[in-house]
């Protein structure tokens, strides 16, 4: 495995990270959860201001609720999109994130699935994966917002088919770079079919370009996280324990990161 420079569990004590073989302690905070969103300026001072003060870690969701965001994929005419199709945009930003984390040492982990920007009704209502809003399937193919989650377990293969190309498409992008850890879903409740089968889907997809990832799964509830591990060792490596503040603090509060 091409793994010499990866960020990855310190081999003398996994209770840290090492990254371009040597150790380190992840610190880090954002204004925002999808920074890959932010362009130009935005991003490279933001970035600045994380550096100038020690900082050397960001969360990235895959996010595109807000203002201002792109969707992946390209829209072909008002409020209809081609899920065969990529919006160049959105791709570039990612890699100009890369690009820039890895240019300031900033370890990024990247969360694949933002349940929020689709189980909301005005965002469901105007995404690219409502089939009300693409013409690559129709709504008796994926019936409600909740059900893109549970797309494993109703064997929906229609909908499987983009979800898997858009994931392949990311990883093509991201296994370039050696700064990046791997989380399947924000704050996450849609099971662990759903989590361990993409978790099987990234490691297929770092094998194939002989790449050793580190994978976690952010539970809504921290204990999850850690079942996961204990019971997923074969898929999980670290745990996210960012929600372990969600009994004390509610669910905005902050926490960070760790190996078991």
């Amino acid at each position: 495995m091409k793994n010499e420079n990866r960020i990855k569990p310190y081999f003398k004590n996994p209770s840290y990270w090492q990254y371009k073989g040597e150790p380190i302690l992840l610190i880090g905070g954002s204004d925002e959860d999808n920074l890959f969103q932010w362009t130009n300026t935005d991003l490279t001072n933001h970035l600045n201001l994380l550096e100038s003060v020690g900082g050397n870690y960001v969360r990235n969701t895959m996010s595109d609720r807000d203002n201002g965001n792109v969707y992946a994929f390209k829209q072909i005419e008002l409020n209809k999109y081609d899920l065969n199709q990529w919006n160049e945009e959105y791709w570039n930003r990612l890699e100009f994130f890369l690009e820039e984390t890895e240019d300031r040492n900033i370890i990024v982990q990247l969360t694949l699935w933002d349940q929020w920007d689709l189980t909301v009704q005005k965002l469901w209502d105007i995404h690219p994966w409502n089939p009300n809003c693409n013409v690559n399937y129709e709504s008796k193919d994926l019936n409600s917002k909740s059900s893109f989650f549970h797309t494993v377990t109703d064997n929906n293969e229609k909908v499987m088919y983009y979800q898997k190309k858009y994931i392949k498409k990311l990883l093509e992008t991201t296994l370039n770079y050696d700064h990046v850890l791997y989380n399947i879903n924000n704050e996450s409740w849609a099971g662990l079919d759903w989590e361990n089968y993409w978790a099987k889907q990234l490691l297929s997809l770092a094998n194939s370009q002989q790449k050793k990832i580190e994978i976690t799964t952010m539970q809504l509830h921290a204990e999850g996280s850690v079942k996961a591990l204990c019971y997923y060792k074969d898929l999980y490596s670290f745990v996210d324990i960012s929600q372990i503040n969600q009994d004390a603090n509610g669910s905005t509060g902050q926490g960070g990161i760790g190996i078991c």
